[in-house]
């Protein structure tokens, strides 16, 4: 607009942008807006409030504040005529952020945001308008995300040592995983991978060789800050894991080897007893001649009879010990089960994370000593399992514990999550809330599973409830509320512990699970009947001769059926 004045370079044109500026420069002194001196740090999942003034403070009345990100439309949150305006707020904000107003007359434009998200990183603008003036400040919003425990696994024999692999999932910013000893001294990964998922979230796979006498105490810490906080695990492994491979490859020839050398000494007294029968037969029939001419009965032949014996008892022996070569055999080449969960006590591991074994030479022994609560009953763990039969059963559905969005199949084996609202009684044993549903048959003993397959849907999760669960109002999905589960839950397939969830990166998740009870020794487990692998297993508890009972809850439009 100046410019069509064709001012140039002289006074009157200077005069007139000194005017100018000077009436800009008075329209923003009438209004001052700070932010915070430095960025604003939340945990994500926890509500935050973005502090912002401005002076000098007035009616309220008049004022108009907006704050947004990088664009002035749509919006995070506006307030305006002395109420709040959402007609043009952004999708992810709605429902999720308030202007604290009790401040506005002290000059607090403050807002609260629910439920922080790791989408909500970054600059906020608050923008604050009065009559003409205005002024804006800018504020950070720092998120971090702490992962799940991290789970150490044993995997195979390499570089004379047992490589270790430390994994968690779940971080942000991008975490760091420390190797350390006893002493406190870091000791160098041999190798690290990061990966980053659609929703920003960091997973971390860490790897390290652990060699005999050296190093053999140690523990996996992962964190995304110096001085935030840590998930770690430490553990101890003996002395008998490190058994060399090529010394249970040198055995295992020289015992086959001793079975062939068995084997063929087996059939050579075959043979010779063969050559002995038809000896024997011959000289028995010429002694039988020789009676009847001088009418005495033939000797017994005691010495070849012995013979005979002997021969017959060094080819079953013979046998026998081939067959146990290939027992043997088949014992050290057994691969054992992936063994996940709480393996604190049996491993001299500590902490708040997990050790898992495979592949190891020591198979068998793995999967018999490091079962779940060996540690605590060896004795009875093992006698239960051989002793005590487990029990198939046929889970049929409460309909008068369902929750009212919940409709049954005619036979009761399966369950659909409508949101629908159906006209039930609403009774003690009817959970409201939250859209969960029983199975008619609890248990107080004994060995017990069933099978739960996802047919459709997102959310859900399956296990046990004890029968005093509380089924109104509020309650978390945790052991200490009574209930056992895993599922698929806020997009991610993990166990529901306690403090904190326990997500299972290394699983893929399944379309149908088993659920395993073991009433007196406290056990409940999760298997994958997709990949034939354990999921989760529970720490060891005691039911105080309280019925537990099968149990699930359904996210919107889940579908979930129950095998056999």
């Amino acid at each position: 607009m100046l410019s069509s004045f064709h001012l140039h370079c002289s006074l009157p044109a200077f005069i007139i942008y000194g005017l100018i500026f000077q009436v800009h420069e008075l329209h923003s002194a009438l209004l001052n807006v700070k932010g915070p001196p430095g960025p604003v740090a939340v945990a994500m999942g926890e509500d935050v409030v973005l502090p912002c003034r401005f002076s000098p403070e007035q009616s309220a009345q008049d004022v108009e504040v907006i704050w947004f990100r990088e664009q002035f439309s749509p919006f995070v949150h506006r307030y305006k005529d002395g109420r709040d305006q959402y007609g043009e707020q952004m999708v992810q904000y709605q429902g999720r952020t308030q202007l604290l107003r009790d401040g506005l007359a002290k000059g607090s434009v403050d807002l609260k945001i629910f439920r922080v998200q790791l989408s909500d990183r970054g600059n906020f603008t608050c923008f604050v308008r009065r009559d003409s003036h205005y002024d804006e400040a800018v504020v950070e919003l720092k998120v971090t995300a702490n992962g799940s425990a991290p789970v150490v696994a044993l995997e195979r024999f390499q570089d004379g040592g047992i490589r270790l692999v430390c994994r968690s999932a779940g971080w942000y910013p991008q975490p760091r995983v420390l190797w350390q000893d006893p002493h406190g001294q870091h000791l160098p990964p041999l190798s690290e991978t990061v990966t980053q998922d659609e929703s920003g979230l960091f997973a971390v796979e860490s790897i390290i060789i652990l060699t005999r006498g050296t190093n053999q105490q140690l523990s996996c810490s992962i964190r995304h800050a110096p001085h935030s906080q840590e998930q770690g695990a430490a553990l101890y492994i003996a002395d008998p894991f490190f058994q060399d491979p090529d010394l249970w490859r040198t055995a295992l020839w020289v015992v086959l080897a001793i079975g062939v050398a068995l084997l063929m000494a087996a059939v050579s007294l075959c043979r010779i007893k063969g050559k002995h029968e038809k000896k024997i037969a011959a000289q028995e029939a010429a002694l039988r001649e020789r009676g009847a001419e001088i009418g005495e009965s033939p000797p017994s032949s005691a010495l070849q009879r012995v013979f005979y014996r002997v021969c017959t008892e060094w080819c079953l022996v013979g046998f026998g010990l081939v067959l146990f070569v290939c027992l043997f055999v088949v014992f050290f080449s057994f691969s054992p089960v992936k063994c996940e969960g709480n393996r604190k006590a049996a491993a001299g591991f500590g902490g708040n994370g997990e050790i898992s074994f495979s592949s190891l030479p020591v198979g068998l022994f793995s999967w018999v000593f490091f079962s779940p609560g060996f540690s605590s009953h060896l004795g009875f763990a093992a006698w239960r399992r051989y002793a005590v039969p487990i029990n198939e059963v046929r889970v049929v559905l409460d309909p008068d514990t369902a929750h009212c969005d919940l409709v049954l199949s005619d036979d009761c084996k399966s369950v659909k999550r409508e949101d629908s609202r159906r006209d039930v009684p609403s009774t003690p044993q009817r959970f409201t809330p939250w859209r969960c549903v029983l199975g008619c048959e609890g248990f107080t003993s004994g060995r017990h599973y069933w099978e739960v397959e996802a047919v459709d849907g997102g959310g859900w999760t399956v296990g046990v409830s004890r029968e005093d669960v509380n089924r109104k109002g509020e309650i978390e999905f945790k052991p200490e509320e009574g209930i056992w589960a895993v599922g698929q839950w806020a997009g991610h397939f993990q166990a529901l512990t306690s403090p904190h969830r326990t997500l299972l990166p290394g699983v893929q998740t399944p379309r149908r699970i088993r659920v395993s009870l073991d009433y007196e020794e406290g056990r409940v487990a999760f298997f994958s009947v997709d990949e034939e692998i354990p999921i989760f297993t529970f720490p060891l508890v005691s039911f105080e001769g309280i019925k537990v009972y099968p149990w699930v809850w359904l996210g919107p439009g889940t579908w979930l059926k129950m095998w056999p």
